[in-house]
């Protein structure tokens, strides 16, 4: 099995809490985000090129969106959930 079809199957199979509440018409902007960079990579541009310029996106519009502090925290809490530990929303 590829990296490409590791990293698909590992998307494909993520569990999303049954309490999260996620937006309106979520999957198919994932679908849209998913798809851009799959073209990206079809084009030749190298993967840390394209994480990069997702978060040059994200971190403004986190802060325009949630404000300082509140994206900090969920920055922090998905850190903590990569990083393998306890979630800080748990304590």
């Amino acid at each position: 099995m590829s990296d490409m079809d590791k990293r698909r199957r590992l998307l494909a199979e993520a569990e999303l809490p049954d309490t999260l509440q996620l937006p309106p018409r979520f999957d198919e902007a994932l679908g849209r985000v998913r798809g851009c960079l799959e073209a990206g990579q079809r084009d030749g541009i190298r993967r840390d090129a394209m994480l990069s310029a997702l978060m040059a996106e994200l971190a403004p519009r986190l802060l325009i969106a949630y404000g300082p502090a509140r994206a900090a925290f969920l920055l922090r809490q998905t850190a903590a959930e990569m990083d393998g530990g306890s979630s800080p929303l748990a304590h």
